[in-house]
């Protein structure tokens, strides 16, 4: 199997949070685009369809004995695991088991030998979609090239949910839309490669480290002194952190404190400001200061601002920031 289609079409995404451009079908269950699936993938699907409640792990992949896999730090995947959650709404559907189940199924046990891209695992939430199908994501890695030509291997996690909607509008309205695909996978076709998914949630991998948010590695970033407004520093700031390279983070911190202490900042700077003060203690695995945080930011006045109180920031404080660190504990078991 060609592995240089499937570097180009990631490649083409630069790397993120992406979605397809399909938008989905608003019509029957019978409206899928048609697939080549065969006999094992339709019994599958016809499974996942029967399901009521709850989440289901289907394991693809027969591991090997003393196969090599990649390993990520506890907080890396607390934090990336939980707001992969809320991206898709799935925040208040999981409980605590399942959602830890669920952050292991898309980070851990994934073979750093995979040269074709096979998948690893589907990850099933029955009935999330308003016309009765359920959420699929197929998890399977590739190499992506950035614009430099180098190459990182990543975790792809393709989704039968629309994401370039889910992007826009939020998950509520992609629950609107029936998927597009039965199942999200890889596809062959003529020894090509290519997507049959409605969106991609891709993690770039670099020394064991998962780079996600720009997604842009450090060597890419510009000096945190050329942000020039307080907003530009924290989505600068955003990216430092989580790059591949941890020294990255102390350069940020004099920053990022000083724009929390200011009470002249602007109301929404300083709670991101907070919100980045949070994630720096916890990626230096100092979860006592990143609690301390995370208290302050819930008793933060600035909650109250009407502006503020609307947005999704408040409830990521008020409910992300306990539920990663309770992740981050469970991970340390």
């Amino acid at each position: 199997m060609k592995q240089e289609g499937l570097k180009w079409i990631l490649g083409a995404m630069i790397l993120g949070i992406v979605g397809c451009s399909t938008m989905g079908s608003s019509g029957g269950k019978g409206a899928f685009k048609p697939q080549q699936l065969n006999e094992e993938e339709q019994r599958r699907v016809s499974y996942y369809g029967e399901l009521k409640n709850g989440l289901l792990v289907d394991e693809l992949w027969t591991a090997q004995q003393n196969e090599q896999t990649l390993r990520f730090s506890n907080e890396r995947r607390s934090y990336e695991g939980v707001l992969l959650l809320r991206y898709l709404g799935l925040r208040g559907v999981l409980n605590e088991d399942e959602s830890e189940q669920f952050i292991r199924a898309v980070f851990d046990r994934i073979p750093t030998d995979n040269p074709n891209g096979e998948p690893i695992r589907n990850i099933v939430i029955p009935k999330w979609f308003k016309g009765g199908s359920p959420l699929i994501l197929q998890i399977a890695t590739t190499i992506i090239k950035d614009k430099a030509k180098r190459e990182y291997p990543a975790i792809v996690v393709l989704l039968n949910a629309n994401g370039a909607v889910i992007d826009q509008f939020g998950y509520k309205v992609a629950q609107e839309l029936n998927p597009t695909y039965q199942c999200p996978r890889f596809a062959s076709r003529n020894g090509k490669r290519y997507l049959e998914a409605d969106g991609t949630y891709v993690f770039i991998v670099q020394g064991n480290m998962l780079v996600s948010s720009s997604t842009l590695m450090s060597g890419d970033l510009p000096p945190l002194d050329s942000a020039k407004t307080p907003r530009a520093k924290l989505n600068l700031s955003d990216s430092y952190l989580r790059d591949e390279n941890p020294k990255n983070d102390s350069i940020v911190f004099p920053v990022l404190k000083a724009m929390y202490e200011d009470e002249k900042s602007e109301p929404l700077d300083r709670l991101h400001a907070g919100l980045q003060l949070f994630l720096y203690y916890l990626y230096q695995q100092n979860d006592d200061e990143a609690e301390v945080i995370a208290k302050q930011l819930q008793a933060s006045p600035l909650l109250g601002n009407s502006g503020v109180a609307r947005m999704e920031i408040s409830s990521i404080i008020r409910e992300d920031l306990p539920f990663i660190l309770k992740m981050n504990r469970r991970f340390y078991r």
